[in-house]
């Protein structure tokens, strides 16, 4: 057991896996870019922040995603967060890209990328078993080392599999629709300009919406109607914060009827108003400089 640098609380290292528990206090806010050198799988161990959001760079800036209390941070990749602050405690394993080689596995992280959905992994192997590594930090016993090489194998080969799996980073569970049709939806539903309607991904697929709904159901875990309703919320959460768009813009421009409509159903998955967040994100974006300081290790699980 060593004490590793500021924020580091314990850590205990092999060739191959570096198992950390983690606890720091973020300000309030936090805003601001961070990349690791290594890939991190961290698990929050706190509540979470209130407002807490990250996106990959890799290729290009995507919409901000919640950050879960489970998620991975490729290496190398810049990331962005955005949150509300407070205390950190985690348990974070770290291991290189041989390891992701060595599986054979070199194709399920291209060029080092990670679908958005690893910043919420819904994923209670690699939970239980991260609870596992931070009770061995905790109270280290015979052979940890040997220990903990075995639970960050663990933790790295349910990760690749998870990935593996992931058209787009969705789910993908036995039968229903095939790669491809999962793949024209996901991008059509995805597209900027594209608030679909059933009918509209039953054209697009030549499934009829009846076998549509069921077979998306069976395909992904979730209904096609969720899917929609969770990715135009994204969208608004991407327009209220990057863009000066006004609410009833935005409402028409994701398909609601009126502007009321709009913010009552971004207040019922939010819970808060459309103007609300968007002042909240402007807050944590106006804090400024934050984006040019050192946060390389701080924000794996905010």
């Amino acid at each position: 057991m060593e004490i590793a640098c500021e924020g580091v609380v314990a850590q205990l290292a092999t060739s191959r896996i570096t198992a950390q528990l983690i606890s720091q206090e973020h300000p309030s806010p936090t805003a601001g870019m961070f990349k690791m050198s290594r890939y991190a799988i961290a698990l929050q161990q706190t509540q979470r922040h209130q407002i807490s959001q990250g996106r990959y760079c890799a290729s290009g800036r995507t919409d901000f995603q919640d950050i879960g209390r489970l998620l991975a941070v490729p290496a190398g990749v810049p990331v962005e967060i955005r949150s509300s602050g407070g205390p950190v405690r985690a348990v974070r394993c770290l291991f290189d890209r041989d390891l992701i080689e060595e599986y054979g596995a070199g194709d399920c992280v291209a060029d080092g990328d990670l679908p958005a959905s690893c910043l919420n992994l819904h994923q209670q192997d690699i939970a239980a078993t991260l609870t596992r590594m931070g009770h061995e930090l905790r109270s280290p016993g015979l052979a940890g080392p040997a220990l903990v090489e075995t639970l960050g194998t663990a933790i790295v080969i349910e990760l690749l599999r998870y990935l593996d799996d992931q058209p787009k980073g969705m789910p993908v569970y036995r039968g229903g629709l095939s790669r491809r049709q999962l793949r024209l939806i996901t991008e059509f539903i995805e597209a900027p300009e594209n608030c679909p309607t059933l009918s509209d991904l039953s054209s697009l697929t030549g499934l009829s919406i009846r076998h549509l709904t069921r077979a998306f159901k069976q395909t992904t875990g979730i209904t096609v109607h969720s899917h929609i309703e969770q990715v135009r919320f994204q969208k608004a959460q991407a327009l209220l914060a990057d863009t000066d768009v006004m609410v009833k813009g935005i409402a028409r421009r994701l398909g609601f009827s009126c502007s009321g409509a709009f913010s009552s159903a971004f207040r019922r998955l939010a819970g808060e108003t459309p103007q609300d967040y968007r002042k909240r994100v402007r807050k944590l974006g106006a804090s400024g400089s934050a984006a040019d300081a050192p946060v390389n290790q701080v924000h794996l699980a905010a």
